[in-house]
């Protein structure tokens, strides 16, 4: 059974390899149709809490540009982990 550590941990990990700079960071990087340089200069948060027309959510990454103290640009990261035995 999957538990809720277990989640924020493949989370924690996720971040990890974006903030190292590997393959994860370019696969990202096309996804979103920008340089990786460009989007290394995000700033990276976890388990944010957002504000949505629907009400609340929890954001499991995201990753703010922030320009002259003011966010110019957002990147929202909904992990999902499935364990199959």
């Amino acid at each position: 059974m999957k538990s809720v550590n277990d989640g924020r941990q493949f989370g924690y990990n996720v971040v990890d390899k974006i903030k190292a700079g590997g393959k994860l960071l370019q696969v990202l990087a096309d996804k979103v149709g920008m340089p990786v340089e460009e989007l290394k200069q995000y700033q990276v948060f976890t388990e944010v809490p957002l504000e949505t027309t629907n009400g609340y959510m929890r954001a499991d990454i995201v990753m703010l540009k922030v320009v002259d103290e003011i966010i110019v640009d957002a990147i929202v990261i909904e992990n999902k982990l499935n364990i199959f035995v």
